[in-house]
């Protein structure tokens, strides 16, 4: 259940971030003054300008003091009390200070400003479920597709609930819905594909396959989808998943060298290259246990008992219960 938590929180903040920060400002940047040094300069000249002080509020979030950010927002909102944009940045800067009901709140008043405010219902309706109050959002949320029905993102919550509360139908309608309303929408197609691969079903590679193509930079989907054809013994094309990852994405994705060394290890009986791949993991993540057993176990199977004996001991320092460490020692010390 943690995934989708994670998942929600994320998408939230992003969306939080983008409404504070993407906005130009018309800033000197020749001047040796800080941007919230030229703007307070400004604010001193016209106090009751509510855009200087919500210029000044984003200026802060991007040095990340969010307190004066909060300070300059509410006193923009005090001095133009009918703009619901200036609610909606609040109640992001509260969100990203872990203040969920003081969000709520400024939301509610943008709301009272405008019924309507599609912004605002699918942020209230997020934060609802953010705080696990599923019937709440659910309203929130069938509201506003009552006013927009094309907005993708009310589907994908909703089918978050459907989630949470275990309608496996619903949530697969749900997030089918939010992909044919917004086919670049990336979440849909990862939560599709986790759904079918717990099943193991081989929907789950077309989901992931559509992921990879919202999100090609992503390594992500590539690695879930690895993940799968390694639990369904296609381990050359999961091979070839995980390589595209430290090739072109990320050279140092350890989970990556990782799987590629148990399918060497575990299925495809080529040792070398086990020892190969868990050395890299142990390299980029000196601290990682499972490797050494891993690669302490290759070498066994090596007949290198030397430096099976090595890693076994590695695996044993670092965690002390490792239990599969502990059963190859005493493998190597009955020969």
């Amino acid at each position: 259940m943690k995934v989708f938590y994670t998942i929600i929180a994320l998408i939230f903040l992003a969306s939080c971030t983008e409404n504070i920060e993407n906005q130009e400002i018309n800033i000197d940047t020749t001047s040796t003054k800080s941007p919230v040094e030229q703007i307070s300069l400004q604010i001193r000249e016209t106090p009751t300008n509510s855009s200087l002080f919500e210029q000044r509020s984003k200026e802060y979030v991007k040095i990340n003091d969010i307190d004066n950010a909060i300070i300059d927002m509410e006193v923009a909102t005090s001095l133009d009390s009918v703009n619901e944009d200036l609610y909606i940045g609040l109640s992001d800067l509260y969100l990203i200070k872990g203040k969920p009901n003081k969000s709520k709140e400024q939301l509610r008043k943008c709301l009272s400003i405008n019924p309507e405010s599609k912004t605002a219902l699918l942020n209230l309706g997020k934060l609802y479920f953010y705080v696990k109050d599923y019937k709440e959002s659910k309203n929130i949320l069938s509201t506003l597709i009552d006013i927009d029905p094309n907005i993708a993102e009310a589907y994908f919550i909703k089918g978050l609930i459907a989630k949470e509360i275990g309608d496996t139908n619903l949530i697969i309608n749900q997030m089918q819905i939010a992909i044919e309303k917004n086919p670049d929408f990336y979440e849909p197609y990862n939560i599709l594909g986790i759904l079918y691969a717990s099943k193991g079903d081989s929907l789950a590679i077309a989901y992931y396959e559509n992921a990879k193509k919202v999100q090609p930079k992503n390594p992500e989907p590539y690695y879930n989808l690895g993940y799968f054809l390694q639990e369904h013994n296609l381990h050359e094309r999961a091979i070839q998943e995980y390589n595209y990852i430290i090739e072109n994405l990320d050279n140092d994705f350890v989970n990556a060298y990782y799987n590629i060394g148990y399918i060497y290890l575990e299925y495809l009986n080529k040792q070398e290259k086990a020892v190969e791949y868990f050395s890299i993991v142990i390299e980029k993540d000196f601290r990682n246990s499972n490797a050494y057993h891993n690669r302490g176990y290759a070498y066994e199977k090596l007949n290198d008992n030397k430096n099976a004996r090595l890693d076994y001991t590695t695996a044993i320092k670092l965690d002390q219960n490792h239990e599969l460490a502990i059963m190859g020692l005493n493998r190597i010390d009955r020969k």
